[in-house]
C-alpha cells in the first residue's frame, strides 16, 4: 500500500502545474494496483485484454466488480473512470481542486480494493474465486 499512495498522491505543486497529469498518474496507479489484486482471482478474465497484463478500464471495473468489489466502489470506480476519459481526450477542463478529489477519490478504491485481497472461498467447495 505505500507505493500506492505514493504513486496516487501527488505533491500540492504538482496539482497546481498539471492537474490533468495528477488524474492520470493517480489512476494508473490504481489500475496497476487493481490488475494486480485480479492476479488473485484466475476465473475473472478481461474479455479483450489490450496488452498483456492491462485491460481497459471499463473492463477493469466490470472484473472488479465479479471479484466481488462492493458495489459503492464499483460506482466511484466508474465515476473515476468517467473523469479520466473526459480529461485524457481534452473534453473537459481540470482544475487543481477537482484533481485532488479524483486523488481522494482515488484513495478511497485503493482502501476497498484492500478486501479483494483475501479471496474468500468457493461456496461450492474450491479454493478461490
Amino acid at each position: 500500500m505505500p507505493t500506492l499512495w505514493s504513486a496516487i498522491d501527488q505533491p500540492d505543486d504538482v496539482i497546481e502545474r498539471s492537474p490533468t497529469g495528477a488524474i492520470v498518474s493517480a489512476w494508473n496507479a490504481l489500475q496497476t494496483y487493481a490488475e494486480e489484486i485480479l492476479t488473485l482471482y484466475p476465473s475473472v478474465k478481461p474479455r479483450r485484454p489490450i496488452a498483456p497484463g492491462r485491460v481497459a478500464p471499463g473492463e477493469l471495473v466490470r472484473m472488479l466488480q465479479q471479484a466481488g468489489l462492493e458495489q459503492d466502489a464499483v460506482a466511484l470506480m466508474h465515476d473515476l473512470r468517467t473523469l479520466r476519459n473526459t480529461t485524457v481526450h481534452g473534453t473537459t477542463v481540470v482544475t487543481p481542486q477537482a484533481a485532488r478529489d479524483f486523488v481522494r477519490g482515488c484513495k478511497t478504491v485503493g482502501i476497498l480494493l484492500e478486501d479483494l485481497t483475501w479471496p474468500q472461498p468457493n461456496p461450492s467447495g474450491g479454493a478461490f474465486h
